[in-house]
């Protein structure tokens, strides 16, 4: 990734060349721009610049060759840190936000269907991503397709350090070279923190050929531009040297200037303004930090009060949720709002409330001590499980404000990650070891949050973690059913590690322990294939098979085994007559789950194998249909290899190729 280190308008003229390159109506694929800089630097205040340049028709930048220009359609992603537990929660409000109703009409399109997905009770051994989120990621995505195909369109994503996993994983699919969405994507964020999913996104920015602007502080010159921007007059060398302290961040600089404008330490002499040459200021951020803050609350302890529960909420906030925390009514709070609207410390949305400036609410909350934080989140948790708000939201203070031995916080947490493991299951992990934290070590409830934590590192990809996890909870006295949920995840792991002979006690193991023999012995056949041990896997897939009368998915697993052992034999009209059943069992299933192991795939090419091409062409591309439909990611580059096996079987070179690169 191309980086420049630039500042003040250097860097405003070079982001505007980017977006203007982005929207000239050549491209077709995603555009991507990250920019990079520490809180108060301006990278907000340079997106608000660009996005209203390019919004302009009149500017050229979104003119496209073969027609009129056309303002671009902009989704203003703004994450908090309050959003990082609602799934997709940073680009639904996006979306709501672009275009009124209609946004919101879509948004609910997308977003609310994903609590009427059903879980199937099985899920492939090679899959590795849940179905609930593979499924809402595709919607967004098609959407996003959509609306790039009527008009320009730009996602802004600011302060993507707060962005939730789930809106991040969107957008890294957006910049997947198969997918080609004509898109501009700009990211600004800090250096700290950053997420696993943010990193994925910047490493994927990467190798599509983004471009990073690293923002650095004003110079003298430019610290004396703003200066003179907020004053209307030039600033003398004195004013430009205080305001030195701030270290060259504009909004440092700003806060500065008006404490001293509301202090009355401002000189001004024709067209020229000075300072005090003797007032002592603060010369360090965290000094005039709280120089801000004592200038926001005064001595007025029901400000002080308000300001430290809004920012405690890390993002937009209500106020009858801080008139809850506080024990006061939300009548008794407007005079206080209506104050601190007009210093410009808070701004209304309509809807919500919010600080003008994150630095503001970090000033606030600098102010308290650890413990003091930690009490605020706890009263924030117990007022907003008194109103009846989702687990997540209550959880999200949970994690920094409960106490240990807490068991209705343990017990919150765990359902917060029950509703957000299918979505969102980096997310879920954290609240779990948090859980985990909390928990007695004499409760049997650790055994079950640690099982929900397995799963869940599984699920986000940490699948080393989850086979050291798994192996620990494993050594313990379990109930049966519990053991036998961990055994499957093991064994699962286990295979996707490249270790498939280990997987084989722990399906062997969950055969023994649950009612659900029949798709665990299924489950040990197909690790017995990866074992190369046919004969084996044949074995037990038959037996399988033969339990498998109420079981669509171990049937449709035991099938599709033998289909491929016999495959791989070189049995060719026994693996279509084996394929087809597995076709039958997975038709029986419902909602068609059991199409979730792609049975179609192997009668595909087991059909292929006998020269059936046109049989084989409609079992796969009917593969591919139930593959998009149900969100089954694993199966994809195995369809492509299906296809590419039809294309060597009739020369066609290219296109062999062509799908081969396209599986790798």
């Amino acid at each position: 990734m191309q980086t420049v280190h630039l500042a003040g308008e250097a860097a405003a003229l070079w982001l505007r060349e980017q977006f203007d390159a982005s929207l000239d109506g050549s491209q077709r694929c995603v555009s991507a721009v990250v920019v990079e800089g520490v809180p108060g630097i301006g990278k907000t205040t340079l997106l608000e610049r660009c996005l209203a340049r390019s919004m302009d028709p009149a500017s050229g930048s979104a003119a496209r060759h073969d027609a009129e220009p056309l303002a671009p359609l902009v989704l203003r992603c703004t994450a908090r840190p309050s959003y990082r537990m609602q799934s997709f929660a940073t680009l639904a409000r996006a979306v709501d936000d672009a275009g009124g109703s209609g946004s919101r009409i879509l948004a609910a399109a997308i977003v609310r269907p994903h609590h009427a997905i059903r879980r199937p009770g099985h899920s492939s051994p090679l899959q590795t991503i849940p179905d609930e989120r593979l499924v809402l990621v595709d919607r967004w995505v098609s959407h996003l397709e959509e609306l790039a195909h009527r008009r320009p369109v730009v996602i802004a994503l600011d302060d993507a350090q707060w962005a939730d996993d789930a809106t991040l994983a969107v957008l890294e699919r957006l910049v997947d070279p198969v997918v080609r969405i004509p898109i501009t994507l700009a990211v600004f964020l800090r250096p700290l923190p950053r997420s696993r999913s943010l990193d994925a996104l910047l490493i994927r920015l990467e190798d599509a050929g983004g471009t990073r602007l690293v923002l650095g502080p004003l110079d003298a010159d430019g610290v004396a531009v703003l200066l003179a921007e907020r004053t209307g007059r030039q600033a003398a060398a004195g004013l430009v040297a205080h305001a030195g302290h701030a270290g060259g961040n504009p909004y440092l600089v700003v806060q500065l200037l008006e404490g001293l404008r509301r202090d009355g330490h401002l000189l001004e002499s024709g067209a020229e303004i000075d300072v005090d040459p003797l007032l002592s200021l603060p010369t360090t951020a965290r000094a005039i930090h709280r120089r801000v803050v004592s200038h926001m609350v005064g001595d007025d302890e029901r400000t002080e009060s308000l300001l430290r529960v809004a920012a405690a909420f890390g993002g937009p906030f209500h106020l009858a949720d801080v008139s809850a925390v506080i024990g006061t009514s939300e009548t008794s709070l407007v005079p206080t709002v209506e104050r601190l609207l007009a210093l410009g410390v808070l701004v209304d949305e309509a809807t919500s409330l919010r600080f003008a400036h994150d630095l503001l609410a970090e000033a606030v909350l600098s102010s308290l001590s650890d413990a003091g934080r930690k009490a605020l989140h706890s009263d924030i948790a117990a007022a907003l499980r008194r109103s009846g708000a989702p687990a997540a939201r209550v959880a999200q203070h949970l994690v920094d404000g409960a106490e240990h031995g807490d068991l209705l916080a343990v017990a919150t947490l765990q359902e917060a990650a029950s509703s957000t493991v299918g979505t969102s299951p980096a997310t879920a992990s954290m609240l779990l070891r948090r859980a985990l934290e909390l928990c007695p070590h004499t409760t049997m409830r650790r055994a079950e949050i640690s099982a929900d934590l397995v799963d869940a590192l599984f699920w986000c990809g940490d699948v080393d973690d989850a086979i050291v996890a798994g192996n620990e909870l494993l050594t313990r006295t379990l109930p049966d059913a519990l053991a036998a949920r961990v055994h499957e995840t093991m064994s699962r792991a286990l295979a996707l590690a490249g270790r498939p002979a280990d997987a084989i006690p722990h399906a062997v193991a969950v055969a023994n322990a649950s009612d659900r023999a029949a798709w665990a012995t299924a489950l040990t056949a197909f690790f017995r294939l990866f074992t190369l041990d046919l004969d084996g896997a044949l074995t037990d897939a038959r037996r399988a098979a033969e339990m498998a009368d109420s079981d669509p998915w171990a049937e449709t697993l035991a099938y599709s085994v033998q289909c491929f052992a016999q495959i791989t034999r070189g049995y060719q009209q026994d693996a279509v007559r084996l394929g087809a059943a597995a076709v039958a069992a997975a038709d029986r299933s419902p909602d068609l789950d059991a199409h979730r192991l792609a049975p179609s795939l192997f009668h595909g090419i087991a059909l292929e194998n006998c020269s059936r091409r046109r049989e084989s062409e409609a079992v796969l591309r009917r593969c591919r249909a139930l593959s998009d439909e149900l969100g089954t990611a694993w199966s994809i580059p195995f369809e492509h290899f299906a296809v590419a096996i039809r294309h060597w079987g009739a020369g066609d070179w290219d296109d062999t190729l062509a799908e081969c690169d396209a599986g790798l």
